[in-house]
């Protein structure tokens, strides 16, 4: 599937799904290597850069892309290469079970679309418990916390936790 294709699809499908979606941003061109799923796109007034660009990417302006992008440029991997998904794939989503369970489907279906062979889950509350519910056994997966400051910090530090969170993502590129 072409990364247009593809675009086009995770915003009609999550659409139809009734997901309130944002696109994933147009730098994110594939063939993807890696895919980096997050909580969710925010709601409406959590101030994430999804909300101003109306797409989930790395050069949104907001400190989980912005780490994310940092991180990215340490290893010196290319911004078309990965894709930001969802956990909870749509705006102002609750942490539900029946949400879990939804953008597990969600999730899947778009892994699988999308050629994905690496997966790093980022956030304990939300991503993990719906990376739980997915199929990844195929996928090489894993698991970290979320690249936020509090994330970071509920690690024991915010330099303890920005260590931790790249080493997860070390183990996907090596």
């Amino acid at each position: 599937m072409t990364a247009t294709a593809f675009h086009d699809w995770y915003y009609n499908d999550g659409t139809s799904r009734g997901y309130h979606m944002p696109r994933i941003a147009p730098y994110h061109t594939g063939p993807f290597r890696l895919a980096i799923m997050l909580q969710d796109p925010g709601g409406p007034l959590a101030g994430s850069g999804a909300q101003g660009s109306g797409e989930i990417g790395v050069r949104n302006a907001d400190g989980t892309a912005r780490y994310i992008r940092n991180e990215l440029d340490h290893f010196n991997f290319r911004y078309s290469d990965v894709v930001l998904l969802n956990a909870l794939p749509g705006y102002g989503l609750r942490n539900t079970v029946l949400e879990r369970q939804r953008g597990a489907i969600f999730n899947n279906e778009a892994i699988q679309r999308a050629g994905i062979d690496c997966l790093l889950v980022a956030g304990k509350s939300i991503a993990w418990p719906v990376a739980h519910l997915m199929n990844l056994n195929s996928i090489k997966t894993a698991y970290t916390h979320h690249p936020s400051i509090r994330g970071h910090n509920a690690c024991g530090s915010n330099v303890e936790g920005k260590r931790i969170w790249r080493e997860a993502l070390r183990s996907l590129l090596v």
